[in-house]
């Protein structure tokens, strides 16, 4: 969960892509119909507010999300 860096009072959910020094690059499920870093560019990692912590798909791997 992260902060829209269009509008900062709105909250996106993005997979993380990869993790640089200071940002992550974000990317959506549907890559075809998804406003992520390709899109905005990389989101600073001070606006990434939460994180996954439980996998509710495929129903074979569902459970808790390990760090």
């Amino acid at each position: 969960m992260l902060r829209d860096p269009r509008d900062a009072n709105h909250l996106l959910l993005k997979r993380v892509a990869a993790v640089g020094e200071r940002e992550v690059t974000v990317m959506g499920d549907r890559r075809d119909h998804s406003t992520d870093s390709r899109y905005f560019g990389d989101v600073p990692i001070a606006d990434v507010v939460g994180r996954a912590a439980f996998r509710y798909a495929p129903l074979g791997r569902a459970g808790r999300v390990r760090s």
